[in-house]
């Protein structure tokens, strides 16, 4: 009697089948629960680092403006084309990528030297793009853009901006331009990388980072540029594409991948939509002073892969995230409709609270 209770004590103090699967399920559960509070977490480390990084940026920009008594221009006549990135790299520790660039001349769509090289404080950790489109393109990509403020124009040749930032051949603007007050204007902010993915004719794409090519009576003025004609791009869960709006193609391989070029679409943005609304550039014959390419003409809006909004930067320095919820319209005014062309827009922006924010001497007090 003793040996059988002994073997059958002996049996037993095996897990059964079922006590197993009970087990695992149990586990899984744990991880189920747990597996968002993980990536909540890593998520906010992430966003962390990414405001650093545009704290970083905003001291540079102030300390190119203690040294040269101007916001950095964004965009050089010779030797062509670089960024206001380019300008603050002796003044956020890089002054060996600065000396390379100047001598060996390298023009910014170069993938030579510090511009085919990916620099931590350029992009934001939470965008997972950043080693593929280094890859693809040879060039070191960017997801900090600087502001042109409250308008849609071409980076070049067009009549200049109403933001803190315009090409070198422009009334290039120190921060006593900013009348509106520092506190209550946009200098930087994140915008996604490109997908990466190439897609045209009117194929949908990714709203973060993809850019919709318009044609919306652009052979007549540059006032026909609008808020409305991008934002009429957005389709339901977050594409940009379709003809109805007359969106003839979408290109998922161009905004943020080169962090050093001041062309629009690579290292700009308009404070005329909200966050993660659609970006877009023009598609067409040229018009008065304007030359209608998708890289020179182009209404890049912030964006991020935060939840709910992007970060940016003011012209005091201090960082804040923008809900993508944000007013985009001023009562009174015709909104969205109204021209986004530079040269049309005086004193209050028309686009709400970011318009007010994007615009450095439009007279609002609005404040994020």
């Amino acid at each position: 009697m003793t040996k059988f209770h002994s073997y059958l004590t002996l049996v037993r103090k095996a897990f059964t089948l079922v006590e197993l699967l009970v087990v695992v399920a149990i586990i899984g559960a744990l991880i189920a629960l747990l597996l968002p509070a993980v990536q909540a977490a890593r998520e906010a480390a992430r966003r962390s680092q990414c405001t650093n990084n545009l704290k970083q940026l905003a001291l540079g920009v102030h300390n190119f403006h203690d040294v040269r008594n101007k916001i950095p221009p964004n965009g050089t006549t010779n030797p062509g084309a670089w960024a206001w990135t380019v300008q603050i790299l002796p003044f956020i520790e890089m002054p060996s990528a600065y000396d390379e660039i100047v001598s060996q001349n390298y023009t910014s769509n170069s993938t030579n030297g510090p511009f085919g090289q990916l620099f931590s404080v350029f992009v934001c950790p939470s965008d997972p793009r950043s080693e593929d489109n280094r890859v693809a393109n040879s060039r070191g990509p960017g997801n900090y853009n600087c502001s042109v403020g409250d308008c849609w124009t071409d980076w070049e040749n067009g009549p200049g901006t109403r933001g803190p930032f315009c090409h070198e051949s422009k009334a290039v603007h120190g921060l006593e331009s900013l009348t509106d007050g520092t506190s209550n204007t946009l200098i930087i902010a994140e915008v996604c990388q490109a997908s990466n993915l190439n897609q045209n004719s009117g194929v949908k794409g990714d709203i973060r980072g993809s850019i919709a090519s318009v044609k919306a009576a652009k052979s007549d003025t540059p006032s026909t540029l609008t808020g409305k004609v991008c934002f009429d791009t957005k389709l339901p869960n977050g594409f940009v594409g379709g003809t109805s709006t007359g969106v003839v193609d979408v290109d998922c391989n161009s905004v943020g991948t080169r962090w050093g070029d001041a062309w629009d679409v690579y290292n700009t943005f308009s404070a005329v939509l909200p966050p993660n609304a659609p970006a877009c550039s023009t598609q067409g014959p040229a018009s008065g002073s304007l030359s209608y390419w998708s890289e020179r003409t182009a209404l890049v809006t912030m964006s991020s892969h935060h939840p709910g909004g992007a970060n940016a930067a003011l012209g005091d320095g201090s960082v804040r995230f923008l809900s993508e919820t944000i007013s985009c319209e001023t009562p009174g005014t015709s909104g969205l409709s109204s021209s986004a062309d530079p040269t049309e827009l005086q004193g209050a922006s028309p686009f709400g609270i970011i318009g007010a924010l994007g615009s450095m001497d439009g007279g609002e007090s609005a404040a994020p």
